[in-house]
């Protein structure tokens, strides 16, 4: 969790510049009385407070625009979205909120000066949508390390401030481009400010247009099962994620993709005197689509254990 102040270009006016909020929002649940994943804690929202006091009295003139990174969403981004509040991009997945609501949208919104929060988790999600003057955004997915939706393209959040930081516009850059062309860009808008230049200026008219009111999304039942190679075990993990009628997969799973010995907590090492052997773990993932189909993939890793 820290603070970034980034500096505006000199002679800019007050106000000018970008405040960065990183909070690491954990993993999973530590309360086992609430299951789960992770919140931002008292602690943390505390050290929010205390930060955006010390910028506001640093810059009396004018706090320059505050940007919010962490991993899990807020319950917030389930409230925008069942309130049928517009929003730009893919809403694919349900949102998988912490255990519990800590307050942290209260204390951003508080701040008076974050414009937008970021976010990931939900691979297959990307959208943006304001919430009490306050956008909230996914980044997409970027990786291939992690389950995606096929026939929708890997992709990666950009944020450029513009002048001096007293606007901001956003997109998505797609991993889909042909060699020696030039990358794929989508859902170009404007987060906060008025930009003075005639190409962010069309960015903000575009916004509107691709603002659309978040759809009622059906529900599949997704399980993953994973299986401890040459030991037989196995062991299953079911969730609810979401997927639109007609799509192909949609869905995924946020655990990390360990052995059901290792997800006890005990060794899936090879025993001692074996001598070198080949392990590792396989996992399955079985969804069932709202038209009733069943598609699976199998993910695969593998290592050499003395």
């Amino acid at each position: 969790t820290y603070h970034v102040p980034v500096a505006p270009a000199r002679g800019s006016d007050p106000g000018s510049g970008l405040s960065l909020y990183v909070v690491d929002s954990g993993a999973y649940s530590p309360d086992p009385d609430l299951p789960g994943y992770d919140w931002i804690h008292g602690d943390q929202l505390a050290w929010l407070k205390d930060t955006c006091g010390r910028v506001h009295r640093d810059h009396a003139a004018g706090s320059p625009a505050g940007l919010a990174f962490f991993h899990i969403p807020l319950p917030q981004y389930s409230a925008l979205l069942a309130a049928g509040t517009p929003i730009s991009g893919s809403y694919h997945q349900t949102v998988c909120t912490g255990a519990i609501d800590s307050g942290a949208f209260d204390v951003l919104r508080g701040c008076g000066d974050v414009r937008a929060v970021f976010v990931g988790h939900d691979h297959i999600n990307d959208f943006c949508g304001a919430w009490h003057g306050v956008q909230l955004c996914y980044s997409g997915g970027a990786g291939y390390h992690a389950y995606g939706l096929a026939g929708w393209e890997r992709r990666a959040r950009l944020i450029r401030a513009v002048d001096s930081g007293m606007a901001g516009v956003t997109w998505k850059t797609l991993d889909s481009r042909p060699r020696k062309m030039p990358p794929r860009r989508v859902d170009r808008e404007v987060l906060w400010g008025h930009p003075a230049s005639a190409t962010d200026s069309s960015a903000r008219n575009a916004t509107a247009a691709s603002r659309k009111a978040a759809p009622a999304v059906p529900l599949i039942q997704v399980t993953t099962v994973f299986e401890a190679e040459e030991r037989g075990e196995r062991d299953e993990a079911e969730g609810v994620f979401a997927a639109a009628p007609g799509d192909a997969i949609k869905g995924g799973d946020h655990r990390s993709p360990r052995g059901p010995a290792e997800e006890r907590g005990e060794s899936a090492s090879v025993p001692r005197g074996a001598g070198t052997a080949r392990r590792g773990w396989v996992m399955r993932r079985r969804m069932r689509l709202a038209s009733g189909a069943v598609l699976s993939e199998d993910w695969h890793q593998r290592r050499h254990v003395q």
